[in-house]
């Protein structure tokens, strides 16, 4: 895979209009059909390909509070 197949979290974050904080509990609370990042020397990033599958399971995520109750539990 090449770097320029890749984009970074920050302009994820901002293409789908989320925070980062957001995209590390959606990947934390393995959340279905959430796409796993690309993990190159410690930094994060997502296929290009990625994108509307990230945003259709961010469309799923029920956010914060239930990710908190399932790290709980």
């Amino acid at each position: 895979m090449r770097r320029k197949d890749l984009l970074p979290q920050k302009a994820v974050a901002d293409e789908l209009c989320v925070s980062i904080t957001t995209l590390w509990r959606a990947r934390s609370s393995k959340l279905e059909g959430f796409p796993p990042p690309v993990i190159v020397q410690g930094a994060v990033f997502w296929k290009k390909a990625d994108l509307d599958q990230l945003e259709e399971a961010l469309l799923k995520f029920k956010g914060r509070g239930v990710f908190e109750r399932n790290r709980e539990a």
